[in-house]
C-alpha cells in the first residue's frame, strides 16, 4: 500500500506540476518575429522549407513594425531559389540581428529558465532518486525475506 501511495504521490508531482509546452510561449495570438522564429526552426531542425515559407507569409501577413519586411521577402526569394543558408541569413536579419552570431541559427539554444523551472527540475532529480532508493530498499527486503536468491 505504501508503494502505491508513493508512486501516486511521485506521478502527480511530475505530471501535475508541468504545463503545456507552447512554440510560441502559449496564448493565441502569435507575433511577427514568431513566425519568422519558427521558419528559421524549421529550415535548421528539418529543412522543411514549405513549412518555412507558410511561417514567412504568417509573418508578412501581420500590421506592425517588429520585423524588416523587406528582409522577409528576400528570405522568401531566396527558398525560393533554393537557397537556404541565405534565406537564413535574411531571416535573422529581419529580426534585427546579425546571422554571424544569431541566437536563432543554433539548433539547442540556452536554457533561460526562471526560478519555478529551476525548482520544478531539482524537483524532478530529488523525486528519481528517492524512487531509486525505495527501489533499491524494496528488493534488499525482499531478497532477505526469502532467504536470498539461489541460482538452479
Amino acid at each position: 500500500m505504501k508503494r502505491m501511495i508513493l508512486l501516486l504521490f511521485i506521478a502527480t508531482a511530475i505530471f501535475g506540476a508541468s504545463s503545456y509546452a507552447y512554440a510560441h510561449g502559449g496564448g493565441g495570438v502569435v507575433d511577427a518575429p514568431t513566425y519568422v522564429r519558427q521558419s528559421i526552426a524549421f529550415l535548421e531542425g528539418t529543412s522543411n522549407v514549405a513549412e518555412a515559407e507558410e511561417r514567412i507569409n504568417e509573418a508578412l501577413e501581420l500590421n506592425g513594425e517588429t520585423v524588416n519586411r523587406e528582409m522577409l521577402m528576400q528570405a522568401r526569394q531566396a527558398l525560393a531559389d533554393g537557397n537556404m543558408e541565405e534565406a537564413k541569413s535574411f531571416l535573422v536579419q529581419s529580426l534585427g540581428k546579425q546571422s554571424a552570431t544569431a541566437e536563432e541559427l543554433a539548433l539547442h539554444p540556452g536554457f533561460k529558465g526562471d526560478a519555478a523551472d529551476y525548482a520544478v527540475i531539482v524537483l524532478g532529480i530529488v523525486l528519481i532518486a528517492a524512487g531509486g532508493l525505495f527501489i533499491s530498499s524494496s528488493k534488499k527486503n525482499v531478497s532477505h525475506r526469502n532467504g536470498g536468491i539461489s541460482h538452479g
